[in-house]
């Protein structure tokens, strides 16, 4: 299972690599950073696509391996499984990408970037075509997932590649004049598609009681994570707007860089969900033994969770509370970007155990 998630992470880290240096390939040079992402890496990053893509079917061939051999097993997945169509989408697209980066001289040009996002998109496409949410909901589900996937890829996109790849932050002002509502956008587009996300796999008014699963504590994990995230959303998009304006000396980018750390913990984070059963199917064996460990209660599956507020609860929620005004305040003093990491995982497990510890 771990092969596969860290599989999964980085499909998604090459899908939104692929996806903002495509769209940041259309910006005119006037409006963002010099931006250095080398050939080779969008590359490797549509092998990466194909490569990882075939892990969650090596399984379901290993099952049916003895009854039907190997060929008539990878044929049945790879032909009636969902997942082996999808993979074949998948594969063929990424084909045609592959191509056209390593054919096209000048990927610059306006028609080759907007082909590659497209292409980009329909590999977006193909990997909702085997996620949880269209297993469970058919098109509903798979609309929903392609949404959410395709906002968090440009948002995440943008953010991995100025804050990795940028040499220069000359032109932060300007950058920030169009990526700012293009993030807002984003943001609005992920909480919304996220909370349809939910409801396609667990009841919102029972999302508490998912936390005693393996699934529910990931969702809460990587929930607290966006809250932190959405802090240096502030910080990059209003802040540090205001300081550039002033302070042509100012270097934004190891903020975009531990915005885009983040990231990558949310996308580790959904990687792992993306390998645990929703709720409805869950039995005895998948009890959370991390929940199991915290809470100390009695513990049964279907359990309903119950708030009551302690002096211990409310302890942990001011802490969590001050580290994310340490966070700013760092920001505000000149603290190197870094250190605010460790206050934000500060954050997230003080947050964390403000919640457990709220449960009666």
């Amino acid at each position: 299972m771990a092969f596969i998630i860290i599989s999964k992470l980085i499909i998604y880290l090459s899908i939104s690599i692929l996806m903002g240096s495509f769209i940041l390939s259309v910006i005119s040079p006037n409006h963002k950073p010099k931006v250095n992402i080398k050939r080779k890496y969008l590359i490797m990053a549509v092998l990466s696509i194909c490569v990882f893509s075939l892990t969650p079917i090596f399984p379901l061939i290993a099952h049916l391996y003895e009854s039907m051999g190997l060929q008539r097993s990878t044929t049945t997945v790879l032909l009636t499984f969902e997942i082996g169509k999808a993979l074949i989408f998948t594969i063929i697209i990424a084909v045609f990408l592959l191509l056209m980066l390593i054919k096209i001289n000048n990927l610059k040009q306006p028609i080759y970037s907007w082909t590659g996002c497209f292409l980009t998109f329909l590999l977006i496409l193909g990997l909702s075509w085997s996620s949880h949410a269209h297993s469970m909901e058919q098109l509903k589900g798979f609309l929903i997932h392609s949404v959410h996937y395709t906002v968090i890829s440009i948002w995440m996109g943008i953010l991995f590649v100025v804050g990795w790849f940028s040499s220069d932050f000359a032109k932060w002002r300007q950058f920030l004049k169009w990526f700012t509502p293009l993030a807002v956008t984003c943001v609005v587009m992920t909480i919304g598609s996220g909370l349809l996300l939910m409801t396609v796999v667990i009841d919102l008014s029972q999302y508490q009681n998912s936390w005693p699963y393996d699934y529910g504590q990931l969702l809460l994990w990587k929930h607290l994570f966006i809250i932190a995230l959405l802090v240096y959303a502030v910080i990059n998009g209003i802040f540090i707007r205001r300081r550039v304006s002033t302070d042509k000396n100012f270097n934004p980018l190891p903020w975009v860089k531990a915005e885009s750390v983040i990231g990558l913990v949310i996308l580790s984070v959904t990687a792992a969900l993306g390998q645990q059963s929703p709720p409805s199917k869950l039995g005895d064996d998948t009890l959370s033994k991390l929940f199991s460990f915290i809470y100390q209660g009695q513990i049964e599956s279907g359990m309903n969770v119950d708030f009551n507020v302690t002096s211990l609860s409310m302890f942990f929620f001011f802490i969590s509370i001050i580290f994310i005004v340490f966070i700013i305040y760092s920001y505000i003093k000149k603290v190197p970007a870094q250190v605010t990491l460790l206050l934000s995982i500060l954050f997230v497990l003080s947050a964390y155990l403000a919640l457990m510890m709220s449960i009666g």
